[in-house]
């Protein structure tokens, strides 16, 4: 699945359009049975993400909504319903609207209904800090920023406080 995975992101590598037809035959690949009847693998979570990162970085929030919800019905008989992890939340948020990134947040990553231990990464951070500054939630801010700061390298801290301000600004 490695080796599919680099493929497949090889192709989207270049995508630069909404409408490129290379993302529309990799989401062809997330079908059930698609990756197993071409390439003999069964794609995982970096599958998904790998053409949801790229459907989101061009804008395209109607392959991004497609595709979360092909992730949500995946079933495979010997294979668990694949969990979504922070890299697919974060392709999320990127295509939603600032306005409607808080109500992600809250209903998908924030703590007390986070169903699958995900954890906020710096990415995470400023795709929402905008939206729960406007909404007066600093305390929120606070508490993302703590735990970030504790979890993670100065140096990571420092590249990410640069980017948050950026936002912020």
């Amino acid at each position: 699945v490695y080796a599919f995975n680099m493929y497949l992101a090889s192709l989207v590598q270049k995508v630069d359009s909404p409408h490129d037809t290379r993302l529309e035959t990799a989401r062809k690949w997330l079908e059930p049975g698609m990756a197993q009847e071409v390439f003999c693998v069964e794609s995982d979570i970096a599958t998904f993400n790998t053409v949801l990162s790229a459907a989101a970085r061009v804008g395209n929030k109607n392959l991004v909504d497609r595709i979360w919800k092909d992730l949500l019905l995946q079933q495979h008989p010997l294979q668990p319903k694949l969990q979504p992890d922070i890299w697919t939340y974060n392709s999320r948020r990127q295509v939603t609207a600032l306005p409607d990134r808080l109500a992600l947040f809250d209903d998908e990553l924030w703590l007390p209904n986070n169903t699958y231990n995900i954890r906020p990464d710096r990415y995470t951070i400023d795709l929402v800090i905008l939206s729960l500054v406007r909404a007066g939630r600093v305390g929120d801010v606070e508490q993302l920023l703590d735990t970030f700061i504790a979890t993670q390298s100065e140096k990571v801290v420092t590249h990410a406080f640069s980017a948050f301000m950026i936002t912020l600004v």
